[in-house]
């Protein structure tokens, strides 16, 4: 589940050997469920660049989460006072019995 704070439409991507893989886009202050295909185990970081950019600059990039079979992650972004896009994220990690997956 990716929680967009931010007043842009935002593309999401999984970080993979280097490469961005688009998983989907999330509108303005809207939620958006998104899947990630994976090995059994295996770490990953999610990137937000809001749509209109390919800017570097512009993109949040997540710290790397070992994802497990079985388990959810709520990647939620935020923007801080006086900067647009997002600025601030958080991750929660919940195994699917803990929120219904």
């Amino acid at each position: 589940m990716v929680e967009n704070g931010t007043s842009r439409t935002l593309r999401i991507y999984v970080l993979e050997a280097g490469d961005e893989l688009l998983l989907g886009r999330v509108d303005a202050l809207s939620n958006e469920e998104m899947r990630i295909r994976t090995s059994s185990a295996a770490m990953v970081q999610l990137v937000a660049r809001p749509s209109a950019s390919a800017s570097d600059a512009a993109r949040i990039v997540s710290e790397p989460v070992q994802l497990l079979r079985g388990h959810r992650i709520t990647w939620q972004l935020r923007e801080s006072p006086g900067a647009a896009g997002p600025r601030a994220s958080t991750i929660r990690i919940f195994r699917c019995g803990e929120q219904g997956c």
